[in-house]
């Protein structure tokens, strides 16, 4: 009798573990939204989950034994053992695509906003953003806005085309200046011309008053297991994801300053917002679909990021971002239904909007208002369009502002001559 119940419940085993991959094997794989764009879970997503889960855990107890962390970052391991080594500005990868690139966004409650950035690369190349919006006074950016690319930069600092940013003690204090001209109102279509042209000039201090938070360790796991199960697996994928790594961190702080146009009288701002340092060895801005950032400061002191990010060949539907409270306190979001195909997908990001997030136990509603949204693009070839928007938002009764940057793939190419290429 035990022997025919034993045998029993051996087949019953075998039947239900045939049965469960029979209908893996046959299940049919989802199709992806906008054909190659937002992959889905497909029959073998949990096994996949489970499957990366175990590889994180070891390719962490691995590096922490035998490799150097310059080059096994991400995934749950730092890039840099000392802050001062990755707050500097980072010797640029000798590969033709290596980036190193810092922004800085503020804004306050009297509507003033302020978007820098410096992207180095290659070749003595540099990649700048500068938008300055003061109530009343108006919209200043870049005079080769909405092209961003400048040459003969500085190979050694984030500095270029007028536009320095240099850290003066690493994740705590940061100088902001620019000297040159800067053009009055927005422009989305690009130009020679040297009309409404003024000369400029701001000096600001940043100081920080939120810890950094390290996409490579800080990122919530699931977040990151969920994009990688979803993605259809090869040994290609797995190589383009390793290749495509950077690293990126964050930090929100205050900036002091004034500002300096021609034809108004001297302006000091005081703002909050967040910086980012990137650094790695490719940056493709082909590589993306789409993307979509809130970097946001409520009214209460609290710092959040959410965003959603689609690179069609790797991770097509991952979801970032943390909330930061008043106590200092970090907490990573793990789950969200910020949902790009439903966000402006046809090239147009929405004007109001809300999203919900989860972060620690505590669950986020995000209404979110756009008052301006000047354009630039990314690469030689204009590969990106991104919209720097200017939000003000409602989050959990909340006040608050920030920036919320919409990015989208551009395939018509840049009017403007290229004097060089990273190929």
């Amino acid at each position: 009798m035990c022997i025919a119940v034993m045998s029993w419940c051996m087949w019953l085993i075998v039947t239900v573990i045939l049965l469960y991959l029979l209908r893996n094997i046959y299940l049919p794989v989802p199709v992806a939204l906008y054909g190659k764009y937002y992959s889905k879970r497909g029959p073998w997503y949990f096994e996949k989950r489970a499957v990366f889960t175990l590889l994180m855990k070891l390719r962490k107890w691995k590096v922490e034994r035998n490799a150097s962390q310059s080059d096994a970052a991400g995934y749950g391991v730092r890039s840099r053992d000392k802050i001062e080594d990755m707050d500097r500005a980072q010797k640029l990868d000798n590969t033709p695509k290596a980036v190193d690139a810092v922004y800085f966004n503020g804004s306050n409650k009297d509507g003033a906003y302020i978007i820098t950035a410096v992207s180095r690369r290659p070749k003595k190349v540099a990649q700048l953003v500068l938008f300055l919006y003061i109530p009343d006074v108006g919209l200043f950016q870049l005079p080769e806005h909405p092209d961003s690319t400048v040459y003969e930069c500085n190979p050694d600092r984030h500095e270029a085309g007028g536009l320095c940013i240099e850290v003066v003690t690493p994740m705590k204090e940061w100088k902001i200046t620019y000297n040159g001209k800067l053009r009055k109102g927005p422009r989305n279509e690009w130009s020679d011309d040297d009309t409404d042209l003024v000369t400029a000039k701001f000096e600001f201090i940043w100081i920080s008053y939120t810890d950094i938070y390290d996409f490579d360790v800080d990122q919530h796991p699931d977040t990151i297991i969920d994009a990688v199960a979803k993605q259809p697996w090869s040994r290609e994928f797995f190589r383009l994801l390793r290749d495509a790594h950077q690293t990126h961190y964050e930090q929100f702080g205050e900036w002091k300053g004034k500002v300096q146009l021609e034809g108004h009288n001297d302006i000091e701002l005081n703002m909050k917002g967040m910086r980012d340092h990137s650094y790695g060895k490719h940056r493709e801005w082909g590589d993306f679909h789409r993307y979509g950032i809130h970097m946001i400061h409520l009214e209460d002191g609290t710092s959040i990021n959410l965003g959603k990010i689609c690179l069609p060949e790797t991770l097509s539907d991952l979801s970032i971002g943390y909330v930061m409270n008043t106590k200092g306190k970090k907490e990573a979001i793990s789950w969200t239904d910020m949902d790009l195909p439903t966000l402006g997908e046809e090239g147009i990001p929405p004007k109001e909007y809300q999203v919900n997030f989860l972060a620690g136990e505590k669950k986020y509603n995000m209404k979110v208002q756009v008052h301006r949204a000047p354009i630039f693009y990314m690469g030689f070839g204009w590969e990106a369009r991104i919209y720097e928007q200017m939000v003000s938002v409602n989050v959990n009764g909340q006040k608050g502002r920030g920036i919320a940057e919409f990015l989208y793939r551009y395939y018509l190419g840049c009017p403007r001559d290229a004097q060089l290429s990273f190929d």
